[in-house]
């Protein structure tokens, strides 16, 4: 019989399961408490919230959330969760970014669009770019053509003010 405060926690885990765009989970057995809550500060910084849960916890969550992928896989031994409230892209990129600089941090997997992501799908997601930088180069590509044809009609225009001004020098002289 679970107790009144594990039914808590596992209703807060759905919560925020179900409220999540991306879901990773990391391997964070041996991180020092220090990094931790470095990774949770700037986890905060992009919407992103960062948790260490019991495996059962959030298999329970994952089922009352209506998470129907196969949890097993990626839930073993200590797992934290990343909440991505965000861009998904981001906090792919943050975590990547993690695990790059502590070798005991590891990404196991995630959840995507309830889809399960392998740790190398989770990787690849990562090396995308943000949607910032998709709609700058978006907007770009969409501005050059106009520029280009602003350019054609200010030379026709330009064009024929040097001839006028070449037949105003010529007649004067």
């Amino acid at each position: 019989m679970p107790t009144v405060k594990k039914s808590s926690i596992v209703d807060e885990l759905a919560q925020k399961l179900s409220s999540a765009k991306i879901l990773i989970l990391t391997n964070a057995t041996g991180v020092p408490v220090k990094q931790l809550q470095d990774i949770r500060r700037e986890c905060r910084k992009e919407s992103i919230e960062y948790h260490i849960v019991k495996n059962t916890l959030a298999k329970l969550a994952a089922k009352k959330a209506g998470i129907e992928v196969d949890l097993d896989a990626v839930l073993s031994s200590s797992s934290a969760i990343a909440f991505g409230m965000g861009d998904e892209i981001t906090t792919a990129k943050i975590l990547q970014g993690f695990t790059k600089n502590l070798e005991q941090l590891s990404i196991k997997g995630g959840i995507f669009n309830n889809q399960l992501l392998t740790a190398e799908q989770v990787s690849e997601l990562a090396t995308l770019p943000s949607r910032e930088q998709l709609l700058a180069k978006l907007m770009g590509g969409l501005q050059s053509p106009l520029y280009g044809l602003f350019n054609v009609f200010q030379a026709k225009q330009r064009d024929l003010l040097y001839a006028l001004k070449a037949l105003a020098e010529k007649k004067a002289a």
